[in-house]
C-alpha cells in the first residue's frame, strides 16, 4: 500500500478535497474498523485518474514521497506580503494550512466547472457523480457498510454517442448546463485531451480565449480551469467570495462599482498576483477556504498519507 509522506503543514485533507475545487470526495468518519485507518478518524473516498482512492493520515514511522511543491516557504512569503493574510493564519492556523491547489484531469474540470456555473458546491457535486454515473466505468469497492459502487469520469465518447445526452442530463436536474455539456463533448470529440494539453503549454491569454468558444464557459469557468486542470498556478478565478475579499482588504473602491467589467476583473486579479506572486490561485485557495468558514476540521499530529486504491 503507497505511503506519501506529508505533514498537515503541507496538505489539509479536508479542506483541499472538500472546498469546490474537485466534486469526486467524500468523507467517511470512523473508529472502529482497524483494517482501514487504525491510527484516524478522517477517510476520504474519491476517483481520480482511474481509480478509486481512499486516503488517510497514519504515523510518522512511514516512509514515502515528497510532494513537489513546498507550501510552508508559500506560506512564509505569503503572510509576510500581505497583513491579512498573516493575520487569519496567525488565528487559525492549524484549520488554514496545507491547503494547495488539486491538480487534476484537464477534461475532467471542463465538465465539472461547466456545471459549477451558478450553483453550488453540494448541487455540483451531485451533478458530476450523476454524469459519471451515466457515462463512466463502475468497480465495486468493499466499504465499512458493504459494497459500494464508485464510477471512474464520464467517458467523453459514451456522451457522444449518446443521442439523447441533452434529453437525459435534462430529465436529471442539470438544466440549462445539459446543453453545455453536449456541447461541449462535441467540441472535444476529437483530439479534446491533446487540445488541453496543448493549452496548458502556450499562454494563459489564449488558453481563457480558446475555451470561451465553448457555451457554458465564461471568464470564471475558464479560470478554474487553468488554475485546477491546465496547472497554471497564478490564475484567480473570480467570484463572489474573492471580490468580497478584496473590496474588504485591498481594494475597498470595488464596493462602489455596480457591476464587475472585464478591466475590474482583470484589476483584482493583477492586485492578487502581485501580492502573491506565481501561485497567487493557491493563496486565493486558502483565504477562500478562509472565507466560507470551513473550520470544523479537526487537528491531526504530523502524520504520514497511507492511500489505497482500485483500478477500474
Amino acid at each position: 500500500m503507497p505511503l506519501l509522506k506529508c505533514s498537515k503543514e503541507e496538505l489539509n485533507l479536508g479542506a483541499v478535497l472538500l472546498s469546490g475545487q474537485s466534486f469526486r470526495w467524500k468523507k467517511l468518519v470512523t473508529n472502529v474498523d482497524e483494517n482501514i485507518a487504525p491510527s484516524s478518524d478522517d477517510i476520504f473516498f474519491g476517483v481520480a485518474k482511474h481509480r478509486v482512492w481512499k486516503v488517510w493520515r497514519e504515523n510518522d514511522e512511514q516512509l514515502g514521497y515528497e510532494l513537489g511543491i513546498e507550501l510552508i516557504p508559500l506560506y512564509k512569503l505569503w503572510s509576510e506580503n500581505d497583513k491579512h493574510f498573516a493575520r487569519l493564519l496567525a488565528n487559525h492556523r492549524t484549520k488554514l494550512e496545507g491547503i494547495r491547489v488539486l491538480g487534476q484531469d484537464p477534461l475532467e474540470t471542463v465538465f465539472a466547472f461547466i456545471c459549477s456555473a451558478n450553483n453550488h458546491i453540494r448541487r455540483i457535486t451531485n451533478m458530476v457523480e450523476t454524469l459519471c454515473e451515466l457515462y463512466g466505468e463502475s468497480t465495486n469497492v468493499s466499504c465499512l457498510n458493504g459494497i459500494k459502487t464508485f464510477y471512474d469520469f464520464a467517458d467523453l465518447k459514451r456522451m457522444t454517442d449518446d443521442p439523447s445526452l441533452e434529453t437525459v442530463l435534462r430529465t436529471r436536474g442539470f438544466g440549462y448546463r445539459a446543453l453545455n455539456i453536449a456541447l461541449a463533448s462535441k467540441a472535444l470529440q476529437d483530439n479534446g485531451e491533446q487540445f488541453l494539453e496543448n493549452l496548458s503549454k502556450g499562454t494563459y491569454e489564449n488558453a481563457v480565449e480558446e475555451l470561451q468558444q465553448m457555451r457554458g464557459i465564461g471568464a470564471k469557468v475558464a479560470d478554474c480551469i487553468c488554475l485546477m486542470g491546465l496547472r497554471m498556478h497564478f490564475v484567480v478565478p473570480i467570484d463572489t467570495h474573492t471580490l468580497q475579499i478584496t473590496a474588504e482588504n485591498y481594494l475597498g473602491t470595488l464596493l462602489q462599482r455596480k457591476s464587475l467589467q472585464e478591466k475590474d476583473r482583470r484589476q483584482v486579479a493583477a492586485i492578487w498576483q502581485e501580492k502573491f506572486g506565481p501561485y497567487a490561485g493557491w493563496a486565493q485557495a486558502v483565504l477562500f477556504t478562509a472565507h466560507l468558514r470551513q473550520m470544523n476540521i479537526r487537528q491531526p499530529t504530523r502524520r504520514s498519507l497511507k492511500i489505497k486504491t482500485v483500478k477500474l
